[in-house]
């Protein structure tokens, strides 16, 4: 064997099968671990995305629509029509009160938890950064296109 340790091993598996092996092996899952969702600064290629390069990403979407509600900043509305596309992180306590401060700085008010689809199969709930309200004069785009959007 390689001498990694097993649960680092297992960090790496998709969710689901993830939580399936760690039952058959009686091994706890940590506490702390959170789910986030992510679809713009924080997704890969994102310009916050770099200081999290080692988490595990999972392709996911949720029912919603993202608006640019100026100054370069995404804001996600919950909606049953719309689907916006991301990523799944997972992280400990560490690294979420470190994203609630980015997150902060770029004008996030609000994180709430949404229902989440991974691409792979599976759903799951999850934090999701807000910037609260919606401008009246705010333009949506989708969650694919926002990428471009950033500076």
């Amino acid at each position: 064997m390689s001498g990694i340790p097993v649960e680092l091993l297992l960090r790496a598996l998709p969710p689901g099968e993830r939580r399936r092996m760690e039952r058959a092996l009686h091994i706890r899952r940590g506490e702390d671990e959170q789910a986030v969702f992510v679809y713009g600064f924080f997704k890969s290629g994102g310009r916050d995305a770099c200081w999290a390069h080692a988490l595990r990403r999972h392709a996911a979407w949720t029912f919603g629509r993202l608006f640019d509600a100026g100054r370069c900043r995404p804001s996600f509305v919950r909606d049953r029509e719309g689907r916006v596309h991301g990523e799944l992180l997972s992280v400990d306590e560490a690294v979420l009160r470190t994203m609630d401060g980015i997150a902060a700085r770029r004008g996030f008010l609000r994180r709430q938890k949404v229902e989440v689809m991974l691409e792979c199969g599976g759903r799951r709930f999850a934090w999701i950064y807000t910037a609260g309200r919606v401008p009246p004069d705010a333009v949506a785009v989708g969650s694919e296109i926002w990428r471009g959007r950033e500076v």
